[in-house]
């Protein structure tokens, strides 16, 4: 009997292997795309029975991906069963993955391998209705794992049944939509200093980066200041970020962070000055907790791990940054040094899905050291040029 091909289209290398581990141990054939582009070409030379498709990649998105694996001519001979395995929680999401015919849609932080592996196997035991799923009584099924620390455990929505629904306690997952995110917020469980590995604010230290762009040389100056604002009764250490443009001023923004007993650091907002040819043009970014229904997000966790993902703020419709982590070794090499162990996050937006960011915070730094950003496909890559201390 051949193999079930699986083709993992991950851009992170640690998951890719994790994955490839698990599987290729449960005897499975396993080969990878490591973006939309490379995934559509892979789906053509080797016509796997499975994709498992992460939807924020670089250039093409997984979205994009499946639209063309569904519709377009030159893969209807193919058609591949589709998981959708993301951190995006969003009901939108998944209601759009839905429409082009997959197979489940699975959270990234709620499934361990095994659990994946274990999935995989019941699913393939189900009876085949179509090409585009696997079948439970003639319908589609929409599957998201949720509280996958001990078992798996899901809910599944048929739909020709939506009602028919069985569900697992969902107080430890991730919530399933933007608007279940509500952080509790004690003043009492913060700290006066931020002193996280990955993180540390300590005031007086001034971190210059540079970036080469199609418009020229971006210069960018994030200094920790002395100033603290109390907000949500919680009193943040305010950072304040300036941009050049050829030595030409474009962004003047004051960030605010505090960290909790636990080390975990939160961001409570910003204030954003945009510059137009030297002259203040508008305020468009800012946000802050407790305005207008924004909410805090997590900036670092105390114990960050790969897999890890959550909100960094919550401003709806207009700050939706999230990070995923998806690396606790990487290298850095820069002409200001060479770093190791080095914690590598993804950040993305569903309010810009065409950018990602690929940051890298290296405990011998204790901040942000490099960070490569892909838009539509362009890259460009942010290095940490030199630390002082003023």
């Amino acid at each position: 009997m051949m193999k079930t091909k699986i083709l993992i289209v991950e851009d992170s290398d640690e998951v890719v292997e994790i994955y490839t581990t698990a599987l290729t141990n449960a005897g499975y054939a396993v080969d990878v795309a490591k973006n939309g582009v490379e995934a559509l070409s892979k789906v053509l030379a080797v016509q796997p029975d499975l994709i498992l498709l992460d939807l924020m990649l670089p250039g093409l998105s997984g979205l994009d991906v499946l639209q063309k694996i569904r519709n377009d001519k030159e893969y209807r001979h193919i058609q591949p069963k589709v998981i959708v395995l993301t951190n995006m929680a969003g009901m939108d999401f998944a209601e759009k993955a839905k429409q082009h015919g997959v197979s489940g849609y699975l959270l990234k932080s709620d499934v361990t391998p095994s659990g994946l592996v274990a999935m995989i196997n019941n699913l393939e035991s189900q009876p085949k209705t179509n090409q585009q799923g696997f079948g439970i009584h003639g319908g589609l099924i929409l599957l998201i794992l949720i509280a996958a620390i001990v078992g798996v455990g899901w809910y599944v929505v048929r739909s020709n049944d939506s009602s028919s629904v069985n569900k697992t306690d969902t107080s430890n997952s991730t919530a399933s939509r933007a608007e279940d995110y509500n952080p509790i917020i004690e003043p009492s469980n913060f700290v006066s200093s931020v002193d996280n590995k990955y993180f540390k604010l300590t005031p007086g230290t001034k971190y210059a980066y540079k970036i080469k762009t199609e418009e020229g040389l971006e210069t960018i100056e994030t200094v920790v200041t002395e100033v603290t604002k109390k907000i949500l009764g919680v009193t943040t250490i305010e950072v304040r970020d300036k941009s050049w443009l050829d030595d030409e001023l474009t962004e003047d923004t004051k960030d605010w962070y505090a960290q909790d007993k636990d080390g975990n650091v939160w961001y409570f907002g910003e204030a954003v000055d945009n510059y137009e040819d030297g002259k203040l043009a508008d305020h468009g970014g800012s946000w802050q907790a407790g305005i207008d229904g924004a909410k805090p997000g997590i900036i670092m966790k105390a114990d960050p791990r790969i897999g890890d993902s959550y909100y960094q703020e919550y401003y709806k419709g207009k700050a939706e940054d999230r990070g995923d982590v998806i690396s606790l070794s990487e290298k850095v090499s820069l002409t200001y040094g060479d770093f190791k162990d080095c914690l590598e996050t993804k950040d993305y937006s569903r309010l810009e899905p065409a950018l990602i960011e690929y940051k890298y915070y290296c405990p011998e730094v204790g901040f942000l050291t490099q960070e490569k950003e892909n838009v539509d496909g362009n890259p460009h890559t942010i290095e940490l040029v030199s630390v002082t201390h003023i």
